[in-house]
């Protein structure tokens, strides 16, 4: 989770409703500790978001992420692709 809690702290300098992301979890592991970790870094960079879009979504991690969504409240689309993410943000 080093990356996850790098890319946290850049999100938390930025101006809050600023930060545009794309997070890809194409073939991406997870566990317990991986989950309750991914929500507590999205709590903290909530604030600093404007949109947030995720590539890479399918079967369980679906579930997984729809409970980061319910315990944070931030709204993350969910994309097939890079490309359609990037559109996605720049309409935002």
């Amino acid at each position: 989770m080093v990356a996850a809690d790098a890319s946290t702290a850049l999100i938390c300098k930025e101006p809050e409703s600023s930060v545009l992301l794309i997070t890809d979890v194409t073939d991406a592991n997870y566990n317990p500790y991986v989950v309750n970790r991914l929500k507590e870094n999205t709590k903290l960079t909530t604030p600093h978001m404007k949109a947030y879009a995720v590539v890479g979504i399918t079967g369980l991690m679906r579930v997984v992420l729809h409970s980061v969504v319910t315990f944070t409240g931030q709204d993350i689309k969910m994309c097939d692709t890079i490309e359609e993410a990037k559109e996605w943000l720049v309409q935002q």
